[in-house]
């Protein structure tokens, strides 16, 4: 057996030994996502955005157990700096699409420009064309 064969082989078997501790810890996620996301499918009556706060705790877990088999191999460093243009979008998402969830002023154009998908089901026209002065005056 060749040196790079060899060198390729144990890197191998250490990804893999990697894998497998990841793989016990996040298939335990996602089973606890599926089985709080996937009843909601069998209700019939009108679902609200609580309904889907456990199965996010259990999808935000298992982003931080692929986050970290992802970059185990990286230098402290850089996984930092990936850490921290994550939680920069995260915080940026928030920020923007907040005023739906928290019922924020929104302009129906804002509304419109933050729908990406055909598929999302945002009431735009329930936003007004224009934020009076007032409601811009309070949320300074």
């Amino acid at each position: 057996m060749s040196l790079p064969s060899y060198c390729f082989e144990l890197q191998l078997k250490a990804f893999l030994g990697r894998v497998v501790k990841y793989d016990a810890i996040c298939g335990f996620l996602f089973m606890g996502w599926a089985l709080h996301y996937f009843p909601f499918y069998l209700l019939s009556r009108q679902l609200f955005l609580h309904h889907y706060f456990p199965a996010l705790w259990f999808s935000i877990l298992m982003c931080c157990g692929v986050f970290d088999l992802i970059t185990s191999s990286l230098r402290p460093r850089v996984r930092l700096y990936i850490a921290a243009g994550l939680l920069a979008l995260a915080i940026w998402s928030f920020s923007y699409f907040s005023p739906l969830a928290y019922a924020g002023p929104w302009t129906r154009q804002q509304c419109e420009k933050a729908r990406w998908l055909k598929t999302w089901d945002f009431a735009c026209n329930d936003f007004p064309v224009a934020l009076s002065p007032a409601v811009v005056e309070a949320n300074k």
